[in-house]
């Protein structure tokens, strides 16, 4: 009962957090949802927001099961900086333009939609920020799903095994496919140091994984997402928000 009660206070509280926002990026998009250049006719941009909540009220909501984060994403997509160069970064068929997209780069923070809605997580107490980032792809009807890897965070990679035991404080995948509507499944790793923990945690919370010093938390789910509209996908200790909209 704990459970159901924190969750539906929780997403209520995130709900109320984001709902003065939507009507204005819906209506801002509504304007003009039609790509300018038929070659980009199937290419959507992708913002996301994965943000902590870790407070003694939401640690104690429920006994966290065992789990062991995996070491890597096979097949996962690896998002670039604007200075990089990738072989998967694809480009639209008019490639002479200059102005072309090129998928799974990096988007500069002046591009990003959900401005309003980073800023006011950030400003509530007890959440905080880990990754904000966007990035521009192809998702055409009936084509194999994309899997992104998203990462970030604080580095708690530890240099001084061989080698070297990769870990960020948040670490997992985000898939996308295209039919009638956008389906998007996540599965993220919140991996967080003991010691950051609620003091008054019991450590029969605790969920030990490749470290016995870190507290593991997975937050596994898929949604069926509309464009221009933002998607809130839960856990009472983090959560993320997805917005897709049409490139133009």
């Amino acid at each position: 009962m704990m459970k159901a009660n924190f969750h539906t206070i929780l997403r209520r509280s995130i709900t109320t957090l984001l709902c003065g926002f939507i009507f204005l990026i819906s209506t801002s998009y509504a304007v003009d949802n039609k790509p300018t250049n038929p070659a980009y006719q199937d290419w959507y941009q992708v913002e996301v927001i994965i943000f902590a909540h870790i407070t003694p009220q939401a640690y104690v909501s429920e006994a966290w099961p065992q789990i062991m984060p995996p070491k890597n994403f096979p097949g996962a997509l690896q998002l670039t900086s604007a200075t990089q160069t990738d072989s998967t970064a694809d480009t639209v068929a008019n490639s002479s333009s200059t102005s072309a997209p090129v998928a799974f780069r990096m988007l500069p923070a002046k591009d990003f939609v959900l401005d309003k809605q980073a800023k006011a997580l950030a400003g509530k107490n007890g959440y905080e920020i880990l990754i904000h980032t966007a990035w521009r792809q192809p998702l055409k009807k009936g084509t194999k799903a994309s899997t992104i890897h998203l990462f970030g965070g604080d580095d708690y990679t530890d240099s001084t095994s061989y080698p070297p035991q990769l870990m960020w404080q948040i670490d997992g995948t985000l898939r996308l496919k295209r039919r009638h509507f956008i389906d998007a499944n996540t599965d993220l790793y919140l991996n967080e140091p003991v010691t950051d923990l609620p003091e008054d945690a019991n450590q029969s919370h605790f969920s030990f994984g490749s470290s016995p010093n870190f507290a593991h938390f997975r937050l596994k789910e898929s949604q069926r997402m509309q464009r221009d509209e933002i998607h809130y996908f839960d856990h009472p200790l983090f959560g993320m928000l997805v917005m897709i909209t049409p490139y133009k």
